[in-house]
């Protein structure tokens, strides 16, 4: 299967692909329509020409005011699928950014998140030797009145984050916190295990839940969905590891029981599905390349009901 990508958007001077083509085959890289692109070829990247009439009108990260102001102005601009994740192609991305910033690129935006970046910026983060250093560049925080939340890291094949009850201060602890563990150590991690960023902060039950905050058609949701941080002193679940993985996974099944019977399940309909699935005993590492095999992750058994209900309510 082909795997995960993420995508790239570069206002500049360009309105068709092969405008940039000869910038990114000087680089060492194989660009080619997105009609053409193949993940599964080494060194290829994919390409395609987008116009905006009214400018391209970014969400500053570590952007110059001259920066958005040029972006604003700009009707053209190309978008980049790359193969894989930001973490293990930051070669390539350096390479690609390096040579179309000098063909006129202005700035880069990651369209996972949003979030737009000056190229001394970027460059400096891609080139940093903290692997967390790509987070300010790549991943947006913030809150919506009710929880806060990173936004991005599927980007690097991984959930995002988000918990509650805490101060501004205490947030941005615990999210890049959780966040740099996730993208640096690749923890084992399944729901009912534990997090705290540092000794003395809170301690916090974590639950893997489907990502709620964007529609499944938005390029900013994540379909590896979220770690969700549970209230200090909740219990949750408890974990399971190896973990019961179901096959096909539970939310296909309970799509093609509601496609099967016209109408929507109820709780007992969805508890006897989740009772009648196949599950294979697998370790975490193996459930993540499942789910980066097929795309996208499965729902919590044991939060079904729950979870499959907010998963329809967020189509």
């Amino acid at each position: 299967m082909p795997g995960p990508s993420f995508f790239l958007l570069i206002p500049g001077p360009w309105t068709e692909e092969g405008d940039c083509f000869s910038a990114l085959t000087d680089a060492g890289l194989r660009p080619s329509s997105f009609a053409d692109f193949d993940l599964t070829t080494e060194g290829s990247i994919g390409v395609m020409a987008v116009t905006d009439p009214d400018g391209f009108r970014l969400r500053p990260g570590q952007i110059t005011d001259d920066d958005l102001d040029a972006c604003a102005a700009s009707t053209t601009a190309v978008v980049l699928e790359v193969p894989g994740t930001l973490d293990t192609q930051r070669n390539m991305v350096h390479r690609a950014s390096t040579a179309l910033r000098a063909a006129g690129g202005i700035a880069i935006r990651c369209e996972a998140s949003g979030l737009a970046t000056s190229w001394p910026a970027w460059l400096d983060a891609l080139d940093s030797t903290d692997p967390t250093a790509v987070l300010s560049v790549a991943v947006d925080f913030g809150f919506d009145g009710d929880r806060y939340y990173s936004n991005g890291m599927h980007q690097f094949g991984l959930p995002d984050t988000e918990a509650r009850d805490l101060t501004p201060d205490e947030a941005a602890e615990w999210l890049q916190g959780l966040c740099g563990y996730l993208l640096v150590e690749h923890p084992e991690l399944v729901t009912g295990q534990t997090f705290a960023p540092q000794i003395g902060a809170d301690i916090r039950v974590l639950e893997r839940w489907p990502d709620l905050r964007f529609n499944v058609n938005d390029g900013c949701h994540n379909p590896y969905g979220v770690w969700r941080g549970l209230a200090a002193g909740v219990a949750g679940l408890a974990p399971l590891n190896p973990q019961p993985t179901p096959v096909p996974a539970l939310i296909d099944l309970l799509a093609a029981k509601e496609r099967e019977l016209g109408r929507a399940l109820d709780p007992v309909e969805v508890a006897s599905v989740a009772e009648q699935m196949t599950c294979v005993v697998m370790r975490p590492h193996d459930v993540q390349a499942l789910e980066h095999g097929r795309g996208y992750a499965d729902i919590e058994p044991r939060r079904a009901w729950e979870q499959w209900q907010a998963i329809r309510r967020n189509r």
